[in-house]
This record gives C-alpha cells, sequence and structure tokens, in this order.
C-alpha cells in the first residue's frame, strides 16, 4: 500500500494477512487529511473574522466628518507635497507659497486642471456619504452650530490698534493701487504697519484704550437693560 509522507505517498510492505485492512486504511488516510485541511481552513476564517472585527475601527457617528476639498485645495495640497520633496529643510513663507500657487494654477489649461476637479467629485461622495450617517450633537443642525443672532442694540467692540491705522491708510492704498485685490490691499497695509514708528502705534493704543473705556461704560448699561 501507500502511506502519506508530507504530500507523498512512499511504498509500505504489508503482510499477505492484512491487505484488505491495509486496503481500507489507505482508502481513509486522504478522507481523513481533507477533513481536518477543511477544519483547519474553517477555523482559520473565524480566527481572521474576529481579528478584523477586534481591529477595524469603529464608526463614531457623533464625529462631525472632514470637510470636503475642492479641485483648487487638491491642486496646492499637490504643490506643498512637491515642494517639501525637493526642500525638505526649507521653511515655506505661506504667503509667497499661496501667491505662487494662484498664479500656476492659472496658467494651467482645463484639461490639465480636470484631474483636481476628479479628485474633488470623489471626495464630495465621501463626504455626502459620511454625512449621511453623522448624528449632530445637541445645539448643531447638519453639523453647523447656530450661531446666535447678534443684538444690533448691542454696543460695538472696540477696534484694535490695527484696524484704526487701516481705517486711516486704506484711502491711500485704494488711490496708488487701484486694481490691487482685496488680499493685495490687506498685504499692502501690514507691510507698512510693520514700519510705523513706535511713536506713531502708540496713538492709536491711546485711541484703543479711550474707545475701551467708551464700550465698558456702555456694555454696562446693555446688561442692565437701560
Amino acid at each position: 500500500m501507500y502511506t502519506m509522507n508530507q504530500q507523498f505517498y512512499v511504498p509500505q510492505v504489508i503482510p499477505q494477512n492484512n491487505m484488505v485492512m491495509a486496503q481500507k486504511i489507505n482508502h481513509m488516510i486522504p478522507q481523513q487529511q481533507q477533513q481536518h485541511q477543511m477544519q483547519m481552513m474553517h477555523s482559520n476564517n473565524n480566527n481572521q473574522q474576529h481579528h478584523i472585527q477586534q481591529n477595524s475601527p469603529k464608526i463614531d457617528k457623533s464625529k462631525k466628518p472632514k470637510g470636503r476639498m475642492s479641485n483648487y485645495t487638491f491642486f496646492v495640497q499637490m504643490c506643498r507635497e512637491e515642494h517639501r520633496k525637493k526642500h525638505p529643510n526649507e521653511n515655506v513663507n505661506f504667503t509667497e507659497f499661496s501667491k505662487k500657487c494662484a498664479e500656476r494654477w492659472k496658467q494651467m489649461t482645463e484639461q490639465e486642471k480636470s484631474r483636481f476637479g476628479a479628485m474633488a467629485a470623489s471626495d464630495k461622495i465621501r463626504y455626502d456619504n459620511e454625512m449621511a450617517s453623522y448624528t449632530p450633537p445637541v445645539g448643531e443642525s447638519n453639523g453647523q452650530r447656530k450661531r446666535k443672532k447678534k443684538d444690533p442694540n448691542a454696543p460695538k467692540r472696540p477696534l484694535s490698534a490695527f484696524f484704526l491705522f487701516c481705517h486711516d491708510e486704506r484711502p491711500a492704498v485704494k488711490s496708488l493701487y487701484p486694481n490691487y485685490s482685496v488680499g493685495e490691499a490687506a498685504k499692502e497695509l501690514g507691510d507698512r504697519w510693520n514700519k510705523v514708528t513706535a511713536e506713531q502705534k502708540a496713538k492709536y493704543e491711546a485711541q484703543v484704550q479711550a474707545d475701551k473705556g467708551r464700550y465698558e461704560q456702555e456694555l454696562a448699561k446693555y446688561k442692565a437693560g437701560l
């Protein structure tokens, strides 16, 4: 007969009087081995399923899904990764980097932009699916926290020294740079503020302190219902 040795049958001498029994054994060995393999496979599948259930992250329906990204956001993300690979030790000036990204985006064709549009469309599907199963906490609607309506009769908060400076300088900037966007005008005002002397800044700080006194008096009357 043949007996199992690893995966191969090895010849074995069997006495004549035990030939019938040997044939039965020889017939049973492959069946037993097959049954054993099936049991092992079933056990491994159960173990794998149990392992996946234990290690798979549970979906927290109370956690707000990550906001969807636009095609331009995906483009800027790609530019940031490219820059990080080429200059890993370089500190990035965010303002200059954003300006270069915007210039590069304007020069791209619609076909070049299409792949970022596809990424944005895919992310929108992801966001919509997650929002469908999202359970917002009390006080929020559709994931957005309800803002309290501002009372028009409430006193206005005092402006900062920089905002007072911008109020004075903005007409001059608009006159000198009529084609500037809001962001470009804000950058110009910021550069001018950084060049202001300490004496000039002190003048605006004094205006802030005076306006704080006005605000505190009006706020006290407002809370008292006067």
